[in-house]
């Protein structure tokens, strides 16, 4: 369980969840994307880095995206639903979702008290897979 402080540091709105909340309905793509909607690792993780993890943004949905790294997206608290090839799946506190790259997915806004983690994985933490 997380320490009182390190939860309300976690539940504190980020300037994207600010944006959200102030009626940005749409995410800079750009920040993400190494082409029209595949996320790239090199964006968003620390050179070098094979892994990291990113508390997910709320308020806002996540359209139709690929990733070129593996995603592990973990419900601390309150629930998560993600689209995949039109089956929606519903995600509650401590279970989790293994999405591997190239898989088309989407996310549904996720509310206040919803505390969800996203590890990103390279695919060279697993060096005798190949996809």
């Amino acid at each position: 369980m997380l320490s009182q402080a390190i939860l309300e540091k976690l539940l504190a709105f980020s300037d994207e969840e600010i944006d959200a909340l102030n009626g940005k309905v749409n995410i800079d793509r750009s920040i993400y994307l190494d082409d029209e909607e595949t996320i790239d690792a090199r964006k968003i993780l620390d050179e070098g880095a094979l892994i990291g993890v990113r508390k997910h943004t709320r308020f806002m949905s996540y359209p139709a995206h690929k990733h070129n790294y593996i995603e592990l997206m973990y419900v601390y608290s309150g629930t998560m639903t993600t689209t995949i090839d039109d089956h929606d799946i519903h995600l509650k506190t401590g279970q989790l979702l293994l999405v591997n790259q190239a898989i088309e997915h989407s996310i549904a806004p996720s509310g206040e008290n919803d505390l969800i983690f996203n590890f990103i994985i390279k695919q060279e933490m697993f060096p005798s897979y190949q996809v």
